[in-house]
């Protein structure tokens, strides 16, 4: 089976607002707000939110995500980024900010109006080249 660029179709995306949602009160906000915050820690360079001391929060806290994106851990997709990078563990140092939501959905961040899957999924340059050559490899190695 030749895989195609709708691979990427796996990937759920979510401007922060769409992402938290507006029930306030409920346990699914408080998930996903300790998701951003993961996600947030990881794009200063933090291993985990927990760990951090008020002060690196407060640094953390003032970082605006544009996107939050999602995959299934169990997909195709995460089949195929194993490949690419060679294990599941090297899939979260690479992708960035990658988080194991631990509900079955890698987390990982990306911005506006660049090639985000070459980018920031496939950490290749922004240039539209990086899809390509990442579908090449997979199906060679299929």
């Amino acid at each position: 089976m030749r895989i195609t660029d709708s691979i990427f179709r796996e990937i759920d995306s979510f401007g922060v607002d769409e992402f938290l949602g507006t029930d306030y009160d409920s346990e699914e906000y408080e998930e996903r707000r300790g998701i951003l915050d993961e996600l947030k820690a990881r794009e200063h360079g933090y291993t985990d939110y927990a760990s951090l001391t008020d002060e690196q929060r407060d640094e953390v806290d003032e970082d605006e995500i544009l996107v939050v994106c999602r995959f299934d851990r169990y997909g195709l997709l995460a089949d195929a980024l194993r490949l690419w990078y060679g294990s599941f563990g090297v899939i979260l140092e690479h992708v960035r900010s990658a988080y194991d939501g631990g509900d079955g959905y890698i987390y990982y961040v990306t911005g506006i109006g660049y090639d985000t899957i070459g980018s920031d999924l496939l950490g290749g340059e922004a240039d539209g080249t990086m899809a390509g050559k990442f579908l090449d490899f997979i199906n060679e190695h299929e």
